[in-house]
């Protein structure tokens, strides 16, 4: 959806006479499609949820120290310039890979210190001829089902807790009516979303 679509439902609300400060929480954003595919399909450094990343060599598959140093497991890689090409976004850089790595098996909720070691989101550059694909040692942590991917640029509504200083629910009525509107914009706009960005 565009930022025009948003200003539409927005108006079409209880929430039309905020529409201003509303749309100054509205942020770009990449929108990600999955495809399942193969591995052997998927060149290095390709875009793709699952199965197994492309680091440069000498970069170790990433583990948490809190959790008996357990590898975690690899969720996404995303091919930034391929991203920026569709929209650049302000808080990534628009080259190299990111690649995101989660502990399954322990999940962090990110509320606390201890948490720290149950993510991990690297940015590495470099020639797409130089990105090795990886594997943890066998059986250590799990390898999902590969799905390539491919990007639309999107405006979407910041969380709630990125609202601005101008606006944002002041009392229950409030953060109900926000949450409504968030929840009208993803039915309109499809599910699940994966994106950077937004």
């Amino acid at each position: 959806m565009d930022a025009a679509g948003i200003r539409k439902v927005i108006e079409s609300t209880n929430l039309a006479g905020e529409a201003q400060p509303i749309m100054a929480c509205v942020w770009p954003a990449v929108r990600m499609h999955a495809t399942r595919t193969e591995m052997a399909d998927l060149a290095p450094g390709a875009s793709r949820l699952g199965g197994q990343p492309d680091p440069p060599a000498g970069l170790h598959w990433p583990a948490n120290v809190g959790n008996d140093s357990r590898p975690l497991e690899f969720l996404a890689q995303i091919d930034l310039a391929e991203a920026a090409r569709v929209c650049r976004l302000p808080d990534l850089p628009d080259t190299g890979w990111l690649t995101v790595f989660y502990d399954l098996e322990d999940p962090p909720w990110g509320y606390s210190a201890s948490d720290e070691g149950g993510w991990r989101m690297l940015h590495f550059s470099g020639a797409a001829e130089e990105l090795i694909r990886a594997r943890p040692a066998e059986g250590e942590a799990e390898i999902f089902e590969p799905c390539a991917l491919g990007f639309e640029r999107e405006d979407c509504l910041a969380d709630i807790q990125g609202a601005t200083k101008d606006f944002g629910p002041r009392d229950r009525g409030g953060w109900n009516r926000w949450w409504n509107l968030q929840h009208r914009l993803k039915r309109q706009t499809g599910e699940p979303l994966h994106r950077p960005g937004g």
